[in-house]
């Protein structure tokens, strides 16, 4: 069996982090069993989650994940997609973890009433005395990273501005559809789009990057059929 190493669940989501998230989804898509653990990243081979332990063959990273099951389990997810839809939903991807994510992370980390309910949920990760200041070391560190990586430069209004044009490029790709790509089924590219797209429209509060998704009725609609049909 399967072991996924990964954070805590939070705000009704099977993890806090969207990219334990989307290795869940993938591994209840191909039908795999599995378990998770709730882990410390710097326990990981590359001191972050997610990690999966297949029977002594360890892997780190959710894209080398995918890359490793998808060669030993066989490609379930994405047979009806063209090359140029491959192509697309690689660059989405992209778009997705490298760009719209840190505009997620200025939202859970930047803003102070959104911090609180996140640190709440790594209460159970740290021990009690110290919840406090290691729970501020993290969070100055990630905004440092954000800063170091150019988008935490912005102003945030300037940040979430570029998260929407994300989100406007997303809900435009998917269109009417009841997954991306016009399939009926879901891809390993839903498996991001619906991790990351989650993560925003759950974490309580109101910037206006959440505010912006909640208004693109079909990315909402979206985010509510998989996890009805997968996490309920």
């Amino acid at each position: 069996m399967i072991t996924l190493f990964q954070g805590p669940p939070a705000f009704g989501l099977p993890n806090l982090s969207p990219f334990c998230t989307k290795v869940e989804l993938y591994l209840k898509l191909i039908g795999l069993p599995y378990k998770t653990v709730v882990a410390d990243p710097r326990k990981g081979p590359k001191g972050k989650i997610p990690w999966i332990d297949d029977d002594g063959q360890i892997v780190a990273d959710s894209s080398f994940i995918f890359d490793y099951l998808s060669k030993k389990y066989g490609e379930k997810l994405d047979g009806g997609l063209t090359q140029a839809q491959r192509v697309i939903a690689l660059t989405a991807r992209r778009m997705i973890e490298e760009h719209l994510y840190f505009a997620a992370i200025q939202m859970r980390w930047g803003e102070d009433e959104i911090f609180a309910e996140v640190k709440k949920a790594f209460a159970n990760l740290i021990p009690a005395p110290l919840r406090g200041i290691i729970a501020n070391k993290i969070r100055k560190a990630t905004l440092a990273k954000l800063h170091e990586q150019g988008i935490g430069r912005h102003k945030p209004a300037e940040i979430y501005e570029l998260g929407n044009q994300d989100l406007d490029a997303l809900c435009s790709l998917l269109g009417t559809d009841p997954y991306f790509f016009g399939q009926q089924q879901p891809t390993s590219f839903d498996c991001t789009a619906w991790a990351f797209l989650a993560m925003i429209h759950a974490t309580p509060g109101k910037t206006a990057l959440q505010e912006h998704l909640r208004s693109r009725q079909n990315l909402v609609d979206y985010i509510g059929r998989i996890g009805k049909r997968y996490f309920t």
